[in-house]
């Protein structure tokens, strides 16, 4: 199951807490993003829209000036060449400023821009050569192709269609009634200075044309005043229409005196006046247009502060429970942390510690109910602390106080008495009397020692402890020890007006340089003083004795384990003569251990202490498999050493009968060439186990010896039961052959018996020719010692035995 810290909980909490924001949030953006977004793309249409107005300007001027040009005698064209050859680059310019802020997703406006622009050249003064009639309405081609793109930019990016009747009514004016107001203008001012320019050339169907334009135009100037009176547009606007629209008027009425009257005007001033009246309309454009711009901003600005408060208004709601959460969290966590600092004084072991918070909430009546149970635990606990540490009768610490002061105390001495007989007093005078002497005994141990402290340290015995770093000398120690112990004795016990004496045993240790051990010196000593019958029996710097010896062991165990490690645990070879044939027929592989310097290490300084660090079980492993190594390829058996502890140990039996029955291969050698010794000097625990393990090694050949014999405990049943092949006649027979005849007749009862019994005989310790030649008149089979040879590493075997 999940677990989840208090603050984690409000966390979580939180989390919940922001859920409703977020759906609010949710609603919020639903409600209002989409007409935020609407508006954002509105007002980036208003702004990139005026580049098609001002593209219609420049193509009808262009329109005008080459229509006014190419009706022109080509006398009189050189004066209009610059102006068109201007407008033409400013249009080309308008083009690709127009391309360069439309997106990549105008795509469609963007290729019928290059295509416009592409057309336009084709209508280049300099290289035009069709008819003026052709040229003008190419020019007219093009605009009504920008005046579709500027009404289909309006509808795509909403501004035709917002629900704001009066943006929508900005949107009309600004971006279809002006720009075609402005065309018709244009076409009027095109025809007219052209027509102008060949009049009285002037036919009846294009003066009929022209003046069904002016009366279009007055049509058009009906519908601005319109607008201008109902529609409520800012006061400059207003005023801009209105004087848009009054020059209008005065430039159509003017027109059509020139073309109804035939009272004709100069072509190129007819047209600037013309490009006066259009330009004010463009400017009357511009300024809808950024009226347009203001008004979209607006309406975006009070929709994001609509939608700004809304936000803020939730993020307050969140704030106000959040921190309500917070405020409840730190009440709690506060009250919380009150409990646990109390709880983990009381871990501490201060009992005295109380959590100070009014029962006011749930909080506050468990931290009452902890408080109760603290003093509860603390008065329990003393109890405890009590039957731990001290003695119920006597009221004095105890063994376990005793072991802890120890340590506390620079140069700590220590008096153990014994009541002598305390179990035959106890049985004469009965229980009562027996806790009476012994409450006594500890009053008057206290009132001699004072002050220092006495334990009750087992059910007769008694220890004083004497700190000796506090002043007090050994010999004022000692002192101190003899006297007290005197007066115990002198100074009867009375029971029911009885007169009981008591005898002690006792033993005064100190100048130890491990107190923890004290007690345990002490005992010792108060040992030697009863088998002694001494009273007190004092000890001075007792660890001493046994400080090199130790040090002894353990620098021997390193250095046993060291050598584990790089391989300086090796087996040394020594050979065994075989009297029948007269030469050297097997080696036993004894242990040595090379020591940093080199010097040969003999396994008396090592070997005992390794079985009991547990090291020896690995130095067996190491020796097997070395010696069946070195003797894959000699022409020689080998004896292998095991003791019954190995036997014991699991792994290393495993290991045995691993290389001997599952993996032969390992032996390296044939198994009729490996004998086992097993040392009869150790004591044999387990015999089915040892019997059984053996049997399985000779079932596949391998030889078993007995080392040592006569020397521990082996018996003939066992011989029997283990199913030797050799006997390894003990040292301490063979070095007493020729003095002793006692040792001469065992060893001759032991070879009949081995004879008999078809097991071989191997005589140990064979030092001198003296002993040599006695065994092998005695019968005995092999012979072993220094006489035959010394052990030695398998480098010096090959070169004296190959």
């Amino acid at each position: 199951m999940l677990r989840l810290t208090l603050k984690q909980k409000l966390f979580l909490l939180q989390i919940l807490a922001l859920i409703p924001w977020l759906l609010g949030l949710a609603f919020l953006a639903w409600e209002h993003w989409p007409e935020i977004r609407t508006l954002r793309k509105e007002i980036r249409g208003a702004r990139h829209l005026p580049y098609y107005t001002q593209l219609i300007d420049l193509l009808q001027k262009h329109r005008g000036l080459s229509y006014l040009a190419l009706s022109e005698p080509p006398s009189a064209r050189k004066g209009l060449q610059a102006p068109l050859e201007k407008l033409e680059k400013q249009f080309q310019a308008r083009i690709s400023e127009a391309l360069q802020n439309l997106g990549e997703d105008h795509s469609f406006e963007r290729e019928n821009l290059r295509r416009i622009g592409r057309e336009f050249q084709r209508l280049y003064f300099r290289t035009f050569r069709g008819a003026p009639e052709e040229n003008f309405w190419e020019h007219t081609r093009l605009i009504t192709t920008l005046l579709e793109l500027l009404e289909a930019e309006g509808q795509r990016h909403a501004l035709l269609s917002d629900p704001d009747l009066y943006v929508r009514t900005l949107a009309q004016v600004a971006l279809i009634e002006i720009p075609k107001l402005t065309e018709l203008l244009g076409r009027i001012r095109g025809l007219g200075s052209g027509y102008l320019a060949r009049y009285p050339r002037l036919k009846p169907a294009e003066r009929q044309t022209l003046l069904r334009l002016y009366a279009t135009a007055h049509a058009y100037s009906g519908a601005l005043d319109w607008t201008v009176r109902n529609i409520r547009f800012p006061e400059t606007t207003v005023l801009r229409l209105r004087v848009a629209s009054q020059q209008l008027e005065e430039f159509l009425r003017q027109g059509e005196e020139i073309f109804t009257e035939d009272s004709p005007s100069d072509p190129q001033t007819y047209f600037q006046v013309a490009t006066s009246v259009i330009d004010l309309f463009f400017e009357t454009y511009k300024e809808l247009v950024r009226e347009l711009v203001r008004r979209l901003k607006t309406r975006r600005e009070k929709l994001l502060l609509q939608f700004g408060l809304s936000l803020a208004f939730l993020t307050a709601i969140l704030a106000f429970f959040c921190s309500a959460f917070y405020l409840a969290y730190r009440d709690v966590h506060r009250k919380l942390r009150l409990i646990s600092e109390g709880a983990r004084k009381i871990a501490q072991g201060d009992f005295q510690a109380r959590i100070n918070l009014p029962p006011t909430d749930e909080i506050g009546e468990v931290a009452q109910v902890l408080n109760h149970s603290v003093e509860e635990l603390g008065r329990r606990l003393r109890e405890i602390y009590f039957l731990h540490y001290y003695d119920r009768l006597t009221g004095l610490p105890n063994r376990e106080k005793l072991q802890e002061d120890l340590r506390s105390l620079e140069a700590p001495a220590l008096f153990l008495l014994d009541i002598h007989n305390f179990k035959d007093l106890n049985f004469v005078c009965g229980e009562e009397c027996g806790d009476y002497l012994l409450r006594e005994l500890a009053r008057r141990l206290k009132e001699r020692f004072k002050p220092h402290q006495i334990y009750r340290v087992g059910p007769d015995e008694f220890v004083a402890v004497v700190d000796l770093g506090t002043g007090l000398s050994r010999e004022e120690f000692f002192t101190l020890c003899e006297k007290a112990l005197r007066t115990l004795e002198e100074e009867p016990f009375f029971w029911k007006e009885n007169e009981i004496f008591l005898d002690f045993f006792s033993s005064a240790v100190c100048d130890c340089i491990h107190p923890e051990k004290l007690l345990i010196f002490a005992y010792d000593a108060l040992k030697e003083a009863k088998n002694a019958d001494i009273r007190l029996v004092k000890v001075v710097s007792p660890g001493e004795k046994r400080r090199p010896l130790y040090e002894e062991r353990l620098l021997w165990i390193r250095k046993t384990r060291e050598a584990l490690r790089e391989g300086r645990i090796i087996p040394y070879y020594q050979p065994i003569y075989s009297h029948r044939t007269g030469k050297v027929e097997k080696f036993e592989a004894l242990v040595r251990l090379i020591d940093e310097d080199g010097t040969v290490v003999s396994p008396s300084k090592f070997l005992e202490i390794t079985k009991k660090m547990g090291v020896y079980p690995e130095i067996t492993r190491r020796m097997i498999e070395r010696a069946l190594e070195d003797f894959a390829r000699l022409p020689f058996k080998v004896s292998l050493n095991l003791s019954f502890q190995d036997f014991e140990n699991e792994k290393i039996r495993e290991f045995l009968l691993r290389t001997v029955e599952e993996a032969p291969e390992k032996l390296l050698l044939e198994p009729q060439r490996v004998v086992f010794e097993v040392v009869e000097s150790e004591k044999l625990k387990n015999l089915e186990l040892v019997t059984e393990t053996l049997r399985r090694f000779k079932d596949k050949g391998c030889k078993v010896a007995i080392d040592d014999f006569g020397s521990g405990y082996a018996n003939l049943e066992n011989l029997l039961e283990l199913g030797v092949d050799y006997l390894k006649i003990d040292a301490s027979f063979i070095r007493r052959l020729p003095e002793d005849p006692k040792a001469r007749l065992l060893v001759e009862a032991i070879v009949e018996f081995a004879r008999k019994a078809q097991i071989k005989t191997i005589a140990e310790f064979v030092a001198d020719e003296k002993l040599f030649r006695l065994t092998r008149e005695m019968g005995i089979d092999y012979a072993q010692g220094y006489y035959i040879g010394e052990p030695q590493p398998i480098e010096e075997i090959r070169k004296r035995y190959l």
